[in-house]
């Protein structure tokens, strides 16, 4: 399966965001379509279902507990954050589970 920008996967011990612990999430591939034909690290940012009042720049993201219609696949109300944005090594980007959607 080919990786796109966009697509949302569950990642087991994704890095943990302000104080929490590593642990499973949503990421979201934020990497450019061009990197992600190469052996580069993938660029993902992690989700929260918490709101974190420090994260000014939070982009809350369309779930089925708020639009049954969505197609992002996620179960509840969730938030992305810049600091939640990480690089992932090809090795670790192998430990993805569950894809949850095509690109939105």
């Amino acid at each position: 399966m080919q990786t796109r920008t966009g697509q949302i996967f569950w990642l087991d011990g994704c890095p943990p965001l302000e104080g929490d612990i590593a642990k499973r999430r949503p990421v979201i591939v934020i990497s450019p379509p061009d990197r992600l034909k190469t052996d580069a690290p993938v660029l993902v940012v992690a989700t929260s279902t918490s709101v974190l009042e420090s994260e000014a720049d939070r982009i809350k993201l369309p779930s089925l507990a708020d639009q049954p219609q969505t197609k992002t696949g996620l179960p509840k109300s969730c938030w992305a954050y810049r600091d939640g944005i990480c690089s992932l090594t090809a090795t670790a980007w192998s430990s993805l589970l569950d894809m949850l959607v095509a690109p939105f």
